[in-house]
């Protein structure tokens, strides 16, 4: 559930969002876990989560979560004489 409070945190505060999760759950009979429930509370203040690919072009605001599918190998990139930075590639997905 920390995962959908981070979505929300700077609307609402940590024991009012459980608040609303246990009442969706109540709301569903106890049909809904508190995952789901967590969702929807999420959905209801107009945030939620979307699949990278499904991001819309215009410029937004946006916080990732993702996964790391594959690192490469660091590559050394030499800018000045005395100078050498390190760069890797990581592949993210939504898993």
């Amino acid at each position: 559930m920390k995962f959908h409070y981070l979505l929300v945190d700077d609307l609402l505060e940590k024991g009012e969002f459980e608040r609303r999760v246990e009442e969706k759950v109540a709301e569903s009979g106890d049909l809904l876990d508190d995952r789901t429930a967590a969702m929807l509370v999420v959905k209801d203040l107009g945030r939620a989560h979307i699949r990278i690919h499904d991001l819309p072009a215009a410029p937004s605001l946006a916080c990732f979560f993702a996964k790391v599918l594959s690192v490469e190998e660091p590559r050394h990139c030499h800018r000045e004489p005395a100078d050498v930075q390190e760069a890797r590639r990581r592949h993210r997905g939504d898993g």
